[in-house]
């Protein structure tokens, strides 16, 4: 039964619009202030930064076990960051097809009322020193709030700028990254004036009314099919400014789901379901465009698995060591608590570099090339780091870990581009989605995994210099696979590409002789 209530969930991405849902949405505000696509940026990036803020959870690990004592350990409760980590995950994966019907506002709101529960709970089990209540607050409700907030802006920006795709994505999740340099300066001085429970009270308020605000401005383009010749295409103030391909017959396009999307029109209001985004034949095309695939069967293909393993590979080591920096300043080097969150803070400000820098280059240089330098540089960095280790310099540590950092995040900018080349923006929502339990499986294996080894050798007396290296020995590996198959990937990359092309062409089959 659950089986196939899982079949039936990721089977349905019908929107649930309906024309006079669409109507309302030329306006930001009812009848005064007309809807424009900038207005999203500012609106993501507010609401990344806020749910972003859990990049800083390293900077709570101490105060918290001071509050706690002799009922918790710093290692137990850098846990709630891996718990938090794999319900993100769990709701990014089950939430997409939930976007792609209800919308991104209702998505939006649901990610910001779970993140604040899970702040208010993180502050009773501050207060009554329970860790397992970190766990379900932060970690259960609080990551299920942050995936399903994350996903909503990256899958918004992915629509509305199509000329742009790695630039959107790479604000988007650019954003999220910038949350732990606004985190980790201001979770720092409340945990200092107020301690950690006031401090995720009055986090989790503030949050939440910025997070709400932003969200009544999120919404999709207009479906094309519902468009009228009204207004002509001039970039009108509810549609991107440029179209995307359409499959014309005798000719298609490299991604035939793919749809022009027209500037706003008269749509006589009602109450009939709209039909789903980038409906295939729109805007009077003259053949059947080419075959698309539903999202199961794109979830299920051989490159959407290959992408999905690669992902893996590639963030295990940003994900394991950007969640230790301010534990590793203060363990293996011995730096007061404000070294390591300044450290903390110039750290996110190079995990949104990396995923602006490469999101936007992709755009012109392609993604494989990006992708594939940030691997080889990702394990440059991890050998570096490891020699900065046994050698104790700081100095070196800050720069090999800042460059990791933006490395992984360079492979976050690149992915949601890369499943839009790869599929196009129907589904997005679903697949980036699912996408990102292969992020979460990293973090959660790699994080818990390697929390256990560190805490085993510091048991066993390992000297401070070299209790990461087994960590760092077993990532590296791991790495030069993903190197290996990112050539794998672009084998298959070319061929679907080439396969979708034969599709597009829509050469019509042979007449059948008439039966004798």
């Amino acid at each position: 039964m659950g089986g196939n209530w899982l079949a039936n969930h990721f089977s349905d991405t019908r929107s649930r619009r309906t024309l006079a849902d669409i109507e309302k949405e030329k306006f930001l505000i009812a009848g005064h202030v007309p809807f424009k696509r900038w207005m999203l940026i500012p609106a993501c990036i507010v609401i990344q930064v806020c749910v972003g803020s859990f990049y800083a959870w390293s900077v709570y690990n101490g105060p918290i076990k001071e509050v706690m004592g002799a009922d918790a350990t710093e290692e137990s409760i850098s846990e709630t960051f891996y718990v938090a980590v794999g319900c993100f995950g769990v709701a990014s994966c089950l939430i997409g097809p939930v976007l792609e019907r209800r919308g991104p506002f209702f998505v939006s709101v649901t990610g910001a009322v779970l993140f604040l529960i899970g702040q208010m709970l993180s502050a009773l089990g501050c207060a009554v020193h329970q860790v397992w209540i970190l766990y379900l607050g932060y970690g259960l409700f609080g990551g299920a709030g942050i995936g399903m907030a994350y996903i909503t802006p990256v899958a918004v920006l992915q629509r509305w700028y199509p000329e742009k795709r790695g630039l959107a994505s790479g604000i988007a999740v650019g954003a999220f990254g910038a949350g732990s340099v606004v985190a980790s300066f201001t979770q720092a001085a409340l945990l200092q004036s107020l301690g950690p429970m006031y401090c995720f009270i009055v986090l989790g308020i503030t949050y939440f009314v910025i997070h709400l605000i932003a969200s009544f401005v999120l919404r999709y383009p207009a479906p094309p099919s519902l468009i009228t010749d009204a207004d002509k295409p001039t970039g009108g103030v509810h549609s991107p400014t440029r179209p995307t391909p359409v499959a014309v017959a005798g000719l298609g396009s490299h991604r035939p789901s793919v749809t022009a999307v027209a500037p706003a029109a008269r749509i006589k209001p009602t109450t009939k379901p709209a039909e789903t985004d980038q409906a295939p034949g729109a805007l009077g095309t003259t053949a059947p465009a080419a075959p698309e695939l539903t999202l199961v069967q794109e979830l299920r293909s051989p490159l959407y698995i290959m992408i999905y393993i690669v992902y893996f590979l590639s963030v295990i080591p940003g994900l394991v060591m950007v969640s230790r920096v301010a534990d590793m300043v203060k363990s293996a080097f011995g730096k007061p608590t404000t070294t390591a969150t300044w450290v903390v803070g110039v750290n996110g400000f190079f995990n949104v570099l990396g995923r602006l820098l490469f999101g936007g280059l992709s755009d012109k240089l392609g993604t494989f090339p990006l992708f594939l330098s940030s691997i080889v540089v990702t394990i440059i960095s991890m050998v570096v780091l490891l020699f900065s280790f046994h050698g104790e310099m700081f100095i070196v540590y800050c720069i090999s870990m800042w460059v990791l950092t933006t490395t992984y995040g360079a492979a976050l900018g690149l992915v949601p581009g890369l499943i839009t080349e790869s599929f196009g923006p129907k589904h997005f929502g679903a697949l980036y989605g699912v996408m990102i339990t292969s992020w979460a499986s990293g973090g959660v294996i790699g994080g818990v995994g390697f929390t256990a080894v560190i805490k085993a050798q510091r048991h066993k007396g390992v000297d401070k210099t070299h209790v990461y290296d087994i960590c760092i020995y077993s990532m590296l590996p791991l790495a030069g696979l993903g190197v290996l198959l990112m050539f794998v990937l672009a084998k298959m990359r070319r061929r679907h590409k080439n396969g979708k092309a034969k599709n597009a062409v829509g050469i019509a089959p042979a007449p059948t002789a008439p039966a004798a």
